[in-house]
């Protein structure tokens, strides 16, 4: 009977598991954080089209995406949309998600401050486990767990690649 209940547990506690964050604070043209309102839509997907889970911290006044490992080596997309009357304007931003930081993948990065601006975008990331090394952390709660999170701020540039 014990056998039983700890199998339970442990099932239970896998399936509900989040194997990667990414943390991302979207702000418009001049510095202002965006919130969750009426006229935003923030969703992300990866390559297959699931959707995937997005919360925000009122605290952080930040967005929260949990990662599951179903994820790992796949594109991600991130779409943040801006709807005022006739107006809408689209902000897709494409990474790469991976088991661990490096080889060009993130499965446990942070932007704090993702300057909104409609077009396509592709975030930098390294290649060389190395160049990991050298970026700054911070810390984020999500659920019960604590994790900690490359900035990768200062590689991002939001020019727009010519996506052919």
């Amino acid at each position: 009977m014990r056998i039983l209940i700890l199998f339970l547990f442990f099932s239970i506690s896998a399936s509900a598991q989040v194997d990667g964050i990414f943390y991302f604070a979207v702000t418009d043209g001049v510095g202002n954080k965006i919130l969750p309102s009426a006229y935003w839509k923030v969703s992300a997907s990866i390559k297959d089209g699931d959707l995937l889970p997005i919360q925000f911290s009122e605290s952080d006044t930040a967005y929260i995406l949990a990662l599951p490992k179903e994820s790992f080596n796949k594109l991600l997309q991130i779409q943040l949309a801006y709807s005022a009357g006739s107006y809408t304007g689209i902000m897709n931003v494409y990474g790469k998600i991976a088991d661990t930081n490096g080889n060009g993948a993130c499965n446990t990065c942070a932007i704090t401050n993702m300057e909104y601006r409609p077009g396509n975008f592709m975030l930098d990331l390294p290649y060389q486990q190395a160049s990991w090394d050298f970026l700054d952390t911070i810390n984020c709660a999500y659920g019960d767990k604590n994790y900690t999170l490359k900035n990768i701020s200062m590689l991002q540039n939001w020019s727009e690649p010519n996506l052919k």
